[in-house]
């Protein structure tokens, strides 16, 4: 693992909480230059941004030079492990009491980290998650919850309705940093590759409150090398491993769930 110094040349909101931005980044040299001028842009001061290179085989270490030498960022680089164990070293290297993700191709727009801390005021509050908009490709400017035909967002207690839908994209969350510490981070199980981060949202989910912000406060982009590959086969045996692992964790769900499960795996195989 590899690390550069670092100092943000920014001073952190006096007497508010503080917030660490996270980029994993893999072979995203083309656009993580723009990922990070838009974290860099937000009204809200962060403590600091953490950008961790997953064994980026491009001119990712090149594009980051400039902000590495100019300490805009802490840089750590690892062997390609995947993204959510890149999410998980820079977690393991934040000092904020809040985290932010931003994927190395999606962009945030300027105001959404003060939109959104603001809601950490309740102190109940874990998990705070937002709507975004698709650049790039036929679908650029629909929203993604139009997209995926997500009819509604739930705050408060959103186990079960986050069972029946993943309606969280990452980088539009700010979470409290002890709170995904304390459920582990993100797994590590190879069989949850893709999904990863929809296991940790329902276990965040399962035992805290979420808020959601019904406004677009970042950007996800299409392009090749983002596109899934996954077959229907792939998608159906995610999603029914998702589904054993939340009974091995917290025992039988009630038989409403049971039925969305049956028709979200009817759906993959149809």
């Amino acid at each position: 693992m590899v690390e550069s110094n670092f100092r943000l040349n920014q001073t952190p909101n006096l007497g508010n909480l503080t917030v660490s931005a996270v980029i994993p980044s893999f072979n995203a040299g083309e656009y993580i230059t723009e990922a990070i001028n838009s974290v860099l842009a937000q009204t809200y001061r962060l403590l600091e941004i953490i950008v961790v290179d997953d064994g980026s085989q491009d001119n990712t270490k090149e594009v980051l030079k400039p902000f590495i030498e100019a300490q805009k960022i802490r840089y750590f680089y690892q062997e390609n492990q995947g993204p959510g164990v890149a999410r998980n070293l820079g977690l393991s290297k934040t000092l904020g009491d809040l985290v932010a993700f931003c994927d190395a191709d999606d962009v945030w727009l300027p105001e959404k980290l003060e939109r959104q801390v603001v809601l950490f005021n309740n102190p109940q509050t874990s998990l705070v998650y937002a709507d975004m908009e698709i650049m790039g490709g036929s679908q650029t400017g629909a929203k993604y919850s139009e997209i995926n035909k997500i009819k509604s967002f739930f705050r408060g207690n959103a186990f079960s309705e986050l069972v029946k839908q993943n309606f969280i994209q990452t980088s539009t969350v700010v979470v409290r940093r002890r709170v995904l510490e304390d459920c582990g981070g993100f797994s590590r199980d190879n069989k949850f590759f893709s999904v990863e981060d929809y296991v940790l949202w329902l276990m965040v989910a399962k035992n805290h409150r979420l808020d959601y912000l019904q406004e677009v406060l970042a950007r996800h982009r299409i392009h090749d090398a983002n596109i899934s590959l996954q077959d229907k086969k792939q998608a159906y045996q995610r999603l029914a491993d998702v589904y054993a692992y939340l009974i091995y964790k917290y025992g039988p769900l009630p038989i409403v769930l049971w039925k969305y499960f049956e028709t979200r795996l009817k759906g993959l195989l149809s």
